[in-house]
């Protein structure tokens, strides 16, 4: 009854274009989810997340660890964790993730590396992705991710990944392919205290959507964001604290019908390289 409960739910969510073959794919870390998850332009730790570009200008070695909450329901909740380190020459990371509970649940484990060529951000990823519904057994997708960021002109930044270039599929019995996505990203940053983010996104099967994200620096150390995407039109508010050793983001995103989710992260810096400073 449990089990068949959990998978009752998840087929409701799916007709909010909320499956669960959707989840560990969308953005991660509190900062993202306090921006309608547009961040495809953004460097930081989160890259082995989201676009995997992001980590190449690196500077710490970094443990991250992330909470969310989907709509207060525990069976929804993903747990993130990993750890970026810069290189002589890039930047690698790892990541692991896990959703769901003990009768139904994803898990995904991954690895890349980024790089910084001639003022352009490539990041490579791949992905071992676990599938685990109770009486069924357990389902292991590889897929590979490739991101790029490059500064366009002195006030905007472009931004692309392309999620799932593998296209792998669900199971070799059958042609349905794991989700593939492209997002496309522009940023736009007037002052240095500003981002202004907007984003399209497409899965190769459905139309394309839209996402706004805004972050604020109140102070130095602190950071106001706001966001929305057109999927769902959810609306999107986040807070971050940027302290010497600590980082620590979180993002809130209502629902007009499921409800509120929340989204906590913090990230540890712990060693600082000596490879040049570059603009986030």
């Amino acid at each position: 009854m449990k089990k068949m409960l959990i998978t009752l739910i998840h087929l409701i969510l799916l007709a909010f274009n909320l499956s669960f073959g959707q989840e560990l794919i969308s953005e991660s870390g509190g900062k993202a989810g306090g921006m309608a998850n547009a961040v495809v332009t953004i460097h930081d730790s989160w890259g082995i997340f989201n676009n995997m570009a992001g980590i190449s200008a690196q500077k710490t070695i970094s443990p991250i660890v992330e909470l969310q909450d989907l709509y207060g329901i525990n069976a929804f909740r993903t747990i993130s964790a990993g750890l970026v380190s810069p290189l002589r020459a890039g930047a690698l990371g790892f990541g692991i993730q896990k959703y769901g509970n003990s009768s139904l649940n994803k898990q995904k484990f991954s690895f890349g590396y980024a790089h910084e060529l001639a003022g352009v951000s490539l990041g490579f990823r791949g992905n071992l992705i676990q599938h685990h519904i109770e009486g069924w057994g357990n389902k292991i997708i590889p897929t590979f991710d490739i991101g790029v960021i490059t500064q366009l002109t002195e006030k905007f930044w472009l931004g692309a990944q392309l999620f799932n270039i593998s296209q792998s599929k669900i199971s070799k019995d059958q042609e349905e392919m794991f989700p593939s996505f492209i997002t496309l990203g522009i940023s736009y940053r007037p002052l240095d205290i500003l981002i202004l983010n907007i984003e399209s996104q497409k899965n190769i099967d459905n139309n394309p959507y839209l996402k706004f994200g805004l972050e604020y620096q109140v102070v130095n150390s602190v950071f106001i964001r706001t966001g929305i995407n057109s999927e769902s039109w959810r609306n999107y508010f986040g807070v971050g604290l940027s302290m010497k050793k600590i980082r620590v983001d979180y993002g809130l995103n209502s629902h007009a019908v499921l409800g509120l989710s929340h989204n906590l992260s913090m990230e540890f810096l712990l060693k600082t390289n000596s490879k040049p400073s570059k603009q986030q």
